[in-house]
């Protein structure tokens, strides 16, 4: 087998876990737990952070962003049937900072992860922080906007 057909295969794998992964869990909520309680949960333990991040090579730093892109535009096409919504939504995404190649955003995202205060901050909101870097957010803003991420994910 090879490399390039390993590589075709495991963004392939990802591609139907993320998507498996979201279609479960969208169904799971609905059953016996409430919202909340369900996003409160998922937030402190089954999100993506820096200590699994950490763990990732860049390879599969880069996979884990194109699955995440995947499984948003495809959960935003099914639940969300208002383009304006839909658009909001795109524009989190990492693909649309433009200039930002998926190995300079591998970088930014080691970076916010190297001290240590942060690793518990899911990769998602992480995005939306160097989204917001991005298009001219004061710095001040997003500083407070970290500290209430780090407080937010601290363990209890």
């Amino acid at each position: 087998m090879t490399i390039f057909f390993r590589k075709k295969l495991f963004v392939v794998f990802v591609f139907f876990l993320m998507n498996g992964y979201l279609i479960f869990f969208s169904g799971f909520s609905q059953n016996n737990r409430g919202t909340d309680d369900f996003e409160a949960g998922f937030t402190k333990s089954g999100m993506v952070n820096g200590y699994i991040w950490r763990g990732l090579q860049d390879s599969q730093k880069e996979i884990y962003l194109l699955g995440y892109e995947d499984g948003v535009v495809n959960t935003a096409i099914y639940y969300l049937p208002d383009s304006e919504k839909k658009n909001d939504v795109y524009s989190l995404l990492p693909s649309a900072l433009k200039g930002l190649s998926k190995k300079d955003l591998v970088k930014e995202i080691d970076l916010f992860y190297k001290p240590e205060d942060n690793a518990l901050i899911p990769v998602a909101y992480v995005l939306i922080v160097i989204r917001n870097r991005n298009v001219g957010v004061s710095e001040g803003d997003i500083s407070g906007y970290i500290d209430y991420l780090r407080d937010l994910f601290k363990h209890n």
